[in-house]
């Protein structure tokens, strides 16, 4: 009995442990691909399939973003299409759930942007969040504005 047991765990473990291996590794690349075609879709500024690619909160950033991307000149426009991304390092939590995807951009290729992402109905979403409001007791604290006469 004994014997069936180590020849189970032996023969088993690999097996597990590839597995794991390979729902990690297969979640790292649907992970960035979602990235790639959120970041891609931002940087295009076609905002369709980037709310496809994104949360609500997600949704709601980049309805403001559109209302920019209108009066935006179209030189600007013409600069951000020349952008490339390349993503350097994904960071999945334990649960598979939530990942952190670092790129850099070719316009700043030294310095290195993350977008987090989380796992809705087995898809990843780019999860961006609108920056938040200072605190009431931030404002209290603050000496007030006084005009000078």
């Amino acid at each position: 009995m004994q014997q069936t047991m180590r020849y189970l765990l032996i023969c088993l473990l690999p097996t597990l442990g590839t597995t794991s291996f390979a729902q990690t590794n297969n979640n790292t690349q649907l992970a960035q691909n979602s990235a790639r075609t959120f970041l891609n879709a931002i940087k295009n500024m076609d905002l369709s399939p980037a709310k496809e690619y994104g949360t609500e909160n997600t949704a709601k950033m980049l309805e403001m973003m559109s209302s920019f991307t209108s009066v935006m000149p179209d030189s600007i426009k013409i600069k951000a299409l020349k952008i490339e991304f390349e993503i350097t390092e994904i960071e999945l939590n334990t649960v598979g759930d939530k990942a952190t995807v670092s790129f850099i951009g070719s316009n700043a290729p030294h310095k290195t942007e993350k977008i987090k992402l989380v796992k809705f109905e087995n898809k990843w979403l780019a999860d961006l969040k609108l920056p938040q409001a200072p605190q009431i007791e931030e404002l209290q604290r603050q000496e007030p504005i006084r005009k000078e006469d």
